[in-house]
């Protein structure tokens, strides 16, 4: 039986990504031809309506939502059709809806990503925060923690190989989980 192919991408932070990576991971989809495109959390950063202070001058949610989109629809038409494009809400999205509780809850249903995104009309895999995809005996998710040991940490959590962005650093642990070998990957960033 043919092993899926999947390739992860995590942490774009659009606007703040490298114009030169996304080229380069376009390239290689449309030269692997995966069966599974992950985004791994993070494709927006929004900045705009961030929690911490941010410069006045740089916020322009439009524009950020915007650049997401394209950035989105870049990667959904170099896959091939026969291809599934997924996208794990990571924190950064996550802070729309925080913002939406904490401003304005009136919008709460209102305003999301996979309508800005518009994932549904591209039959894109949406998967909310804290959400995973897991293919064969691996899990893929965003994560929460950036620890020194977060790696350690999710191997003894999951019981199973994990995938993991949110830090930004790369590492790989390896640990012998009864009569198997199990391993969490921290994908680094965009």
């Amino acid at each position: 039986m043919k092993q899926s192919e999947i390739i992860i991408i995590n942490d774009l932070h659009v606007p703040f990504y490298d114009e030169t990576s996304l080229e380069a991971v376009l390239t290689y989809i449309r030269k692997r031809k995966p069966d599974h495109v992950v985004i791994n959390g993070d494709l927006v950063d929004c900045y705009a309506i961030s929690r911490f202070v941010t410069n006045p001058e740089a916020r322009d949610f439009k524009a950020e939502i915007l650049k997401s989109e394209e950035v989105l629809h870049r990667i959904d038409i170099a896959i091939p059709s026969a291809s599934k494009l997924h996208l794990i809400e990571g924190n950064h999205e996550l802070r729309l809806e925080t913002y939406l509780f904490s401003k304005a809850p009136e919008l709460i249903g209102l305003l999301s990503f996979q309508e800005s995104l518009r994932v549904k009309e591209k039959d894109i895999n949406y998967i909310k925060f804290g959400g995973y995809l897991k293919f064969n005996d691996v899990i893929i998710k965003h994560g929460t923690k950036a620890s020194l040991n977060v790696r350690s940490k999710e191997i003894d959590k999951e019981g199973v190989n994990v995938v993991i962005g949110h830090s930004h650093r790369l590492g790989i642990t390896y640990r012998t989980q009864r009569d198997k070998m199990v391993w969490c990957v921290e994908n680094g960033h965009l």
